[in-house]
């Protein structure tokens, strides 16, 4: 019983050590941002077409995307309990 309090507490403390970080700014935000600004330029000019016109659609759904720290941010989803069988995991492949 003692060494399950032991292995809770360092779960709450592993817990609170996990709500710290998230709530930490992303060091290297501005480089991504930067970074994929730039992706974006060099993929509108491979993109070219014969006739020396981009395809800008392409660039502005890359604009259009979700900062990675948004998508950290979403909770996940519950997952169930159950686990299959390994014979039906190889017949679902």
């Amino acid at each position: 019983m003692e060494g399950v309090k032991v292995q809770l507490d360092n779960l709450y403390q592993q817990q609170a050590a996990a709500k710290e970080e998230v709530g930490k700014a992303f060091p290297y935000e501005e480089e991504l941002r930067v970074k994929n600004a730039r992706l974006v330029e060099l993929d509108m000019e491979l993109n070219m077409d014969s006739k020396g016109q981009s395809r800008p659609e392409a660039a502005i759904a890359k604009r259009a995307r979700s900062s990675v720290l948004e998508g950290l941010k979403r909770p996940l989803p519950p997952r169930s309990m159950e686990k299959k069988p390994k014979q039906q995991e190889q017949e679902a492949r």
